[in-house]
């Protein structure tokens, strides 16, 4: 079931209560972990453009 949007910008992210249901604690991590990755540097050009002007 669907719980939450958050959108920012274009990004768009769905939370649903049950997709982790059946997943393991490695399984899980190497999701964030993979999210992480793609995130990161996007975070940071953001943070560093900011802490320049």
């Amino acid at each position: 079931m669907l719980t939450e949007t958050v959108k920012n910008g274009a990004a768009v992210a769905k939370f649903y209560d049950d997709y982790c249901r059946d997943t393991t604690k490695e399984e899980i991590y190497a999701i964030l972990k993979y999210m992480a990755q793609i995130t990161y540097p996007e975070m940071l050009r953001c943070y560093m453009g900011e802490k320049i002007d």
